[in-house]
């Protein structure tokens, strides 16, 4: 018999994965990930995104 993840191992690894490729890729990333599995489904869920800190946001953002 296989040693397959459980459900939730599997959803840590995928929420894991979506933060690493967004912060890696996109330059910022989510505050929170949720990942779900619902039968053939994987819904991903970010919420609210830290903004990348830079001189080219308006000061108005970065406080």
């Amino acid at each position: 018999m296989q040693n397959r993840p459980t459900k939730g191992e599997a959803e840590t690894v995928i929420r894991n994965a979506v933060i690493k490729f967004e912060q890696e890729f996109m330059g910022r990333g989510p505050m929170d990930v949720k990942a779900f599995i619902l039968r053939d489904l994987v819904l991903v869920r970010p919420r609210a995104y830290s903004p990348k800190l830079n001189d080219n946001w308006p000061k108005a953002l970065k406080e």
